[in-house]
C-alpha cells in the first residue's frame, strides 16, 4: 500500500516537472512559426515587381544567353551558373499537359491546393490540356493575364480559392481563360466555381454542366474551406529556407 502511494507520489512530482517543459517547447514553437511569417513576408516584398513585364523579358534575355552558350560549344555547358537565375520571376507558373495531340493527358488527374500566386505572377496558374484539375484553397493576390486557363476540353473544379483581381487593368479581371476553341466548344467544357471569394472585380467564366458533380470520393478530393479563409489557410505557404544539418 505505501509503495502505491510513494509511486502515486512520484508519478505526481514527474507530470508537475514535465508541464514547464511542455509549455516552453510550445512557447518555443509559436516563436518559430512567428519568425517564419516575418520571413515569408520579408521574400514577398523582396520578390514583387512594380512591371513584371520587364522582368520577364530580363527572365527571357538571361536565358538565351545562357542557352546559346550551350549551342555553341561543349565546354560552355560546365560553366553554367544556374543559380545565378534562381530569383528571376517565371512568368508562366504552372503548366500541365505538354502537348495539344497527347489524348493520354486525359487520365491526368492534378490537385493544386494551398499555394499563394503573388503578385509579378502573369498567368498559367494553373494552365491544363485535357485531364482533370482541382483547384483548392488557392489565394490569388493579382495577376496580370489571367489566373486559369486551358485547352482541349479539361475539366476543372474551383473551389474555395480568393481571387484578387489587378486593381487598374479592367480587362483582365476574367479568372479563367480558354485557348484554340470557339464558344461553341468551351460552352460544353466543365468550369465549375464553388465557395470562392471574388475581389476587385474578379470573376469566375462558367462552363459546362451547372449540375456537374465529380465522381471522385471524398477520400479522393481536399475538403474545400470557404474562400474567405484562405488567408490563413496559405498563411507559410512558399519554399523554406533550407539548409543542410539545419531545421527548416
Amino acid at each position: 500500500m505505501e509503495m502505491t502511494r510513494l509511486l502515486k507520489l512520484m508519478f505526481t512530482f514527474y507530470i508537475a516537472g514535465l508541464i514547464p517543459t511542455i509549455r516552453a517547447n510550445l512557447s518555443e514553437l509559436d516563436e518559430y512559426w512567428s519568425k517564419r511569417a516575418g520571413e515569408a513576408r520579408e521574400f514577398t516584398l523582396q520578390a514583387y515587381h512594380s512591371n513584371p513585364y520587364e522582368v520577364v523579358d530580363h527572365f527571357h534575355e538571361r536565358h538565351y544567353d545562357n542557352s546559346t552558350d550551350v549551342k555553341e560549344t561543349e565546354e560552355d555547358s560546365d560553366d553554367e551558373k544556374p543559380e545565378e537565375v534562381e530569383d528571376d520571376v517565371i512568368e508562366m507558373v504552372m503548366l500541365l499537359g505538354a502537348q495539344n495531340d497527347n489524348q493520354g493527358d486525359k487520365k491526368m488527374q492534378v490537385t493544386v491546393a494551398y499555394n499563394h500566386f503573388g503578385k509579378g505572377l502573369v498567368q498559367r496558374m494553373p494552365r491544363i490540356r485535357w485531364g482533370f484539375v482541382h483547384v483548392v484553397n488557392n489565394d490569388y493576390t493579382h495577376w496580370e493575364l489571367y489566373a486559369i486557363g486551358g485547352s482541349q476540353a479539361p475539366t476543372i473544379l474551383s473551389h474555395g480559392n480568393r481571387f484578387i483581381a489587378p486593381p487598374h487593368k479592367p480587362h483582365y479581371r476574367e479568372v479563367t481563360k480558354r485557348d484554340y476553341a470557339s464558344e461553341h466548344e468551351w460552352k460544353h467544357w466543365n468550369w465549375r466555381s464553388d465557395k470562392d471569394m471574388f475581389m476587385n472585380g474578379a470573376y469566375f467564366r462558367q462552363s459546362g454542366n451547372p449540375h456537374f458533380k465529380c465522381h471522385h470520393t471524398r477520400k479522393q478530393m481536399i475538403k474545400p474551406k470557404h474562400g474567405i479563409a484562405v488567408s490563413m489557410l496559405t498563411k507559410y505557404a512558399g519554399a523554406l529556407d533550407c539548409r543542410v544539418g539545419k531545421r527548416c
